[in-house]
């Protein structure tokens, strides 16, 4: 259960427990248990977030509607 009832439009798992799912209004979900349970992340935007992928388990970027390109370390 995601936790949310906006529509997700990406996700990514950096292995068989972390992940993180990407959506609607800036919706940014994380997992640490294989998608048990996902906790919502800020994303500081409202713009739809379609697309994200981490090049290490640290490292990701979230890409989305109006030019939106977001980024962790």
């Amino acid at each position: 259960v995601s936790g949310t009832s906006e529509h997700l439009l990406g996700v990514f798992f950096t292995g068989s427990n972390r992940g993180t799912a990407v959506g609607r209004y800036g919706t940014i979900l994380h997992t640490a248990d294989g998608g048990a349970t996902w906790t919502q992340e800020f994303s500081d935007t409202r713009s739809d977030l379609f697309g994200v992928f981490f090049s290490d388990a640290d490292t990701g970027t979230v890409v989305g509607g109006e030019g939106t390109i977001l980024r962790t370390r």
